[in-house]
């Protein structure tokens, strides 16, 4: 409607927010969503199947801060941003990070992972992807990642100082400090020894 909007001569800019996460300085945020539902129900599992996507991670202060600077820009008008983290995290990076902050999780092969994931709830087993499992297909995970084109933001936010928060360490440190401050997530065992 927006692009036939701007056919017919209104002034119209599209912004469009990926997956917004929580505040890249608090690293509060919505733990309802997909992506933690996802982190979490594999640490209840202690299973993570074998995907090699591209997570995109968008802190949300970036977002409403980028959205506002652009929108205020004369030379916005007519265009479409794609408010995405042009430095995306990888699923098995996720994986190997939660590893390596001490929660026990074994990588598995997707059918396999679904197949555990839907035993376990059989088994009344509490787990966050529980409501989730329609998107679970047996044989693939529809979670499909369209690569977007983010350069209009960043051309627009080239000499405005913010820039995205990159999905490394330091960022899922903040994310995960949050998640076990909020409760959401226990702490990892204690390793024996």
């Amino acid at each position: 409607l927006m692009v036939q909007a701007r056919q017919r001569g209104l002034p119209v800019s599209i912004y469009r927010p990926g997956r917004v996460m929580g505040h890249a300085g608090t690293g509060a945020g919505d733990t309802g969503d997909l992506l933690c539902r996802m982190l979490k129900g594999c640490i209840q599992l202690g299973l993570a199947p074998e995907l090699d996507l591209p997570v995109d991670v968008t802190p949300v202060d970036f977002v409403c801060e980028a959205l506002v600077h652009l929108s205020r820009q004369p030379d916005s008008e007519g265009k479409v941003f794609h408010l995405i983290n042009p430095a995306p995290a990888r699923m098995d990076t996720l994986v190997e990070y939660i590893q390596r902050r001490g929660y026990p999780l074994e990588r598995v092969p997707y059918r396999h992972w679904r197949a555990a994931l839907e035993e376990a709830l059989a088994r009344g087993v509490e787990n966050a992807l529980h409501p989730l499992l329609p998107l679970f297909a047996e044989d693939s995970l529809r979670w499909d990642y369209a690569q977007y084109d983010c350069q209009n933001v960043l051309t627009g936010l080239a000499h405005s100082g913010l820039r995205c928060p990159p999905a490394d360490a330091r960022l899922l440190d903040t994310y995960f400090d949050y998640f076990l401050r909020s409760g959401f997530l226990v702490p990892a065992p204690a390793k024996a020894g």
